[in-house]
């Protein structure tokens, strides 16, 4: 599931006091954490279990990133980590669209 920051972030709306309250509050406890390195912090273990309970139950592990790009590098890392252990590290043929957003764009074309 990609949330889209830029589309999904307001999707709950302008002006919302009670969600500025809420985030507020959470930033107090926790402004930033990264998710790497097995680590966790106290919101992402109960929003991953709730996630993973409205997923189809083969698709039960969630990983946040903060970022589109972060999302896509790590995505590459474990596809060409899953090759090669499959031992087919010569798969490393990565397709995207043209002119995807986090994606090289091509070249022009005249």
């Amino acid at each position: 599931m990609d949330a889209m920051a830029g589309l999904g972030c307001v999707n709950v709306g302008y002006g919302r006091k009670e969600l500025a309250e809420v985030a507020a509050e959470a930033m107090e406890r926790l402004s930033y954490y990264h998710s790497f390195a097995a680590v966790a912090n106290p919101y992402a273990g109960p929003l991953a279990a709730k996630i993973a309970e409205h997923a189809p139950k083969h698709l039960n592990k969630v990983f946040f990133a903060n970022s589109g790009s972060e999302a896509n590098e790590t995505l590459i890392k474990l596809v060409r980590l899953y090759w090669k252990l499959k031992g087919k590290d010569s798969k490393r043929i990565i397709i995207s669209r043209d002119f995807a957003y986090h994606a090289a764009p091509s070249p022009p074309r005249f």
